[in-house]
């Protein structure tokens, strides 16, 4: 993600992601946990990540319920 932001392109575009489904989720994470990683202020602490797993629970319930309707 911060070789996507530095280089201005998506992350998916500097993983070569092809498939355009998979390339949507891949940048769709991405800018999820930089969303949960910043604070009011606009700073980033990607600490923040590793202390609130509750985040990441809601994005592995919402990755399951999206890949049993394909």
């Amino acid at each position: 993600m911060i070789m996507a932001k530095r280089y201005k392109k998506l992350p998916s575009e500097i993983l070569r992601i092809e498939y355009d489904y998979l390339a949507y989720m891949i940048d769709d994470v991405c800018l999820f946990m930089e969303d949960k990683a910043t604070d009011k202020k606009g700073n980033i602490d990607w600490n923040k990540l590793l202390n609130n797993n509750s985040g990441n629970m809601a994005m592995m319930e919402h990755a399951k319920k999206v890949n049993k309707r394909n």
